[in-house]
């Protein structure tokens, strides 16, 4: 059962599937990716056989519940305006570097948001991450975010919808 999705998988999404596989909490049988430019897609298919790779985005949306949205700033407004449609009430979009906030994400699109803020300054040599979550992200779903997290750096909830 798939159920995480990355739209985007440059340096931000490789490096979260990475951390994720590598800390054993998610199998890679259990993510579906995709990237504007496919070739992009085979480091992360050819280094873990069972990722899904997905056609576009709008299939990632459709397939996974909790969608990591890892593009290009400049290029997230778009993506955003793309799958609006096919989110569901039950869809998490985590923005991993949209510069807009909880409420403009909001303002695009009618479903469960996240933002992570990934830092690399820490008082103790480990990655530290700052996690935001909107009013619609019920409490054990952002247990399970944040537990994705864990291992892979120092999470921080922020609760702030501004953020």
């Amino acid at each position: 059962m798939i159920k995480v999705g990355f739209i985007g998988n440059g340096s931000m999404g490789s490096m979260l599937i990475d951390s994720l596989l590598s800390a054993g909490k998610l199998n890679s049988s259990e993510i579906i990716v995709s990237n504007k430019n496919a070739t992009k897609s085979d480091p992360v298919k050819n280094g873990w056989d069972e990722i899904n790779v997905a056609i576009d985005n709008i299939h990632v949306v459709k397939t996974a519940k909790y969608v990591f949205l890892c593009t290009e700033p400049s290029e997230a407004e778009e993506v955003l305006k793309q799958i609006k449609d096919c989110v569901t009430e039950d869809t998490n979009i985590i923005s991993t570097g949209f510069p807009a906030s909880i409420c403009c994400m909001e303002s695009v699109m009618n479903c469960k948001v996240s933002k992570l803020a990934p830092t690399m300054i820490s008082e103790n040599g480990k990655r530290i991450s700052v996690i935001c979550h909107n009013n619609k992200v019920e409490e054990n779903e952002a247990d399970y975010i944040e537990s994705l997290l864990c291992g892979t750096c120092n999470a921080r909830v922020y609760k702030a919808r501004r953020f």
